[in-house]
């Protein structure tokens, strides 16, 4: 999902077998992309956890019940 791993994840065609095996042996070999994949995926997982999601849907469970 493009839209929450942004720039820290790679992205494949999963139905494409030789796809998925291409960007999995990128990773094993450019050692400078698998860091820097791991340094932006650090930076995504600090935009999400369990209390900010709970405390954001909690949020919207009152806001629905007061209007």
């Amino acid at each position: 999902m493009e839209e929450i791993a942004i720039d820290g994840a790679m992205y494949f065609d999963a139905n494409n077998h030789a796809d998925i095996a291409d960007k999995m042996m990128l990773i094993y070999k450019d050692e400078t992309l698998r860091n820097k994949l791991i340094e932006n995926a650090k930076l995504v997982v600090e935009k999400y956890n369990w209390e900010k999601s709970s405390e954001l849907f909690w949020q919207s469970i009152l806001k629905t019940i007061d209007d």
